[in-house]
């Protein structure tokens, strides 16, 4: 009986001596005809660990090695173009190159600082302001302060309002028992010759 051999890629080499080769095939769908993809992953044998993730191999069939190794890495076909690098250490070049937030922040507040207060004023205006147009941005920073002075006496009036609410279901519960008729009626029949014999 000849021995199955499948072409795969690499997806993971953490096993001393195994490595887990993805192999993907396709298949049309037997009405809608569609190709579909299937992924099958194979546990195999790799005796010099020489694999890497990303390599493209040729496995074939073998005695059971293992509870899940049934297959031997037979070649490698192409190198995998995979970085070795870990992401904390791709993160940590990036780091020392940029400045520090703060940094940056100090920077840009030092030109605007030295500047005159009417660049400042320009800046936050629009372009093509018209009378409406100012006399709404003078009274939102009024609109705002109202709010929050609002704001105020409804907070320190929040705890009275959660006593009120834990009080409520309580008296709602007693109406609904009050509400509820206390008489019972017969059940309809169920056929119509129960209902004519009675």
């Amino acid at each position: 009986m000849p021995r199955k051999i499948r072409l795969g890629t690499v997806i993971s080499n953490k096993m001393e001596k195994t490595v887990v080769v993805a192999v993907e095939t396709t298949k049309r769908h037997r009405l809608y005809h569609k190709r579909l993809r299937r992924t099958s992953h194979y546990f195999a044998h790799d005796a010099e660990n020489a694999c890497r993730i990303g390599d493209e191999v040729s496995i074939g069939e073998t005695r059971p090695l293992s509870r899940l190794k049934r297959w031997e890495v037979l070649e490698i076909l192409r190198k995998g173009d995979v970085a070795e690098v870990q992401p904390q250490s791709i993160g940590a070049e990036m780091e020392h190159r940029a400045p520090a937030p703060a940094a940056v922040a100090v920077e840009a507040a030092a030109p605007i600082a030295s500047a005159a207060p009417v660049a400042a004023v320009e800046v936050a205006a629009p372009i093509a302001a018209g009378p409406a147009v100012k006399a709404a941005a003078e009274k939102k920073p009024a609109a705002r302060a109202k709010k929050a002075e609002a704001a105020k006496p409804a907070a320190a009036a929040k705890p009275a309002a959660k006593v009120v609410a834990e009080k409520k279901p309580a008296a709602r519960s007693k109406k609904t028992e009050a509400a509820k008729p206390e008489t019972k009626t017969k059940p309809a029949p169920r056929t119509r010759k129960k209902a004519e014999k009675e």
